[in-house]
């Protein structure tokens, strides 16, 4: 990837602050899911390549700090996309509760048709409600 001191300036520029866990925030423009964009990619993307080099085809970004506005390529790894869901999952806890705390068992949890599951306690609330 050729770059020239002005796009690494630049880039730099767009790098708001260095937060305490050594996350390098990103300042400027935001995809319309909030990952880092520049210059027509992500920034992690653009930051791992000139860091530590090629992403392999079918490989994604995986930030290891979980802060998707984090363009440290020292947060970065390149990983399959089953791997970075695997991940996200496991960080937020979504493999052993649902978002409202609710234990994800067997006899708690729900699937349907498409294969995604549901929080029994979750949905019976949901009903009621309405």
């Amino acid at each position: 990837m050729h770059v020239s001191t002005s796009d690494l300036r630049n880039f730099f520029q767009k790098v708001d602050l260095v937060d305490d866990n050594g996350c390098w925030i990103w300042g400027s423009a935001a995809s319309s899911t909030g990952w880092a964009a520049y210059r027509g990619t992500s920034a992690s993307r653009f930051a791992y390549q000139w860091f530590v080099g090629q992403i392999p085809d079918g490989l994604e970004m995986d930030h290891l700090c979980r802060n998707r506005l984090c363009v440290n390529p020292a947060h970065l790894e390149a990983v399959t996309r089953h791997e970075n869901i695997r991940r996200m999952v496991a960080s937020h806890g979504w493999d052993t509760a649902c978002k409202q705390g609710h234990p994800r068992t067997p006899e708690n949890t729900w699937k349907n048709g498409g294969g995604r599951r549901a929080c029994r306690l979750c949905v019976i609330a949901s009903r009621r409600r309405n």
